[in-house]
């Protein structure tokens, strides 16, 4: 698939609900163009798809990562069946997409080497650290992962802190309260 540029994707991604700004948008897409052909990128939460349809803009294969549990709160709205359907319509168009509607930790074969990394699921508790090593093996050397929250959910910046700490990965920049960061070590 040939990627799409930003200022294209923006106008369809900006319509879906979400919270991710423009900002943070157009680095993902960015980071997103970076990673090689031959290489996967990984989304862990996408609720309505605004962040899927911008890593999708990129022409890689993109695995999102989202259970869509009937009925739990995201942002304090629970999850409803038209949730469902309205992430179902926003991917119709991206071929390159591939949703898959389990937790990622049932993800324990999955076998693709991984450029980046969106961790955008629950907030709370060790969700990210966990989401993280689902794909931690599967990552190259030099990829990214982008952890949003960083700066409003505690427990994601302690996973974040920690893992820097532990020298899996090095801080690379903060846009708009998420954590870019960059693996140093190769997984797969």
């Amino acid at each position: 698939m040939v990627p799409v540029a930003f200022a294209d994707v923006w106008k369809v991604a900006r319509a879906i609900g979400g919270q991710l700004s423009e900002e943070e948008a157009k680095t993902l897409h960015q980071f997103a163009i970076s990673v090689p052909q031959d290489q996967t990128i990984v989304e862990v939460g996408c609720y309505h798809g605004r962040s899927t349809i911008i890593l999708a803009a990129s022409g890689r294969r993109v695995v999102a990562f989202d259970p869509m549990p009937i009925g739990y709160e995201v942002n304090g709205k629970k999850i409803a069946e038209e949730d469902v359907s309205m992430l179902r319509e926003n991917l119709v168009w991206w071929p390159n997409v591939s949703w898959n509607r389990k937790s990622p930790q049932d993800a324990k074969d999955f076998g693709e080497r991984v450029g980046l990394v969106l961790i955008d699921g629950r907030h709370n508790s060790a969700w990210p650290r966990l989401d993280y090593e689902c794909f931690e093996p599967h990552t190259t050397k030099g990829a990214h992962v982008v952890f949003h929250g960083y700066l409003d959910a505690l427990s994601v910046k302690e996973c974040v802190d920690v893992l820097i700490v532990e020298k899996r990965l090095t801080l690379q920049q903060m846009v708009c309260g998420a954590a870019i960061c960059r693996v140093d070590r190769e997984g797969c």
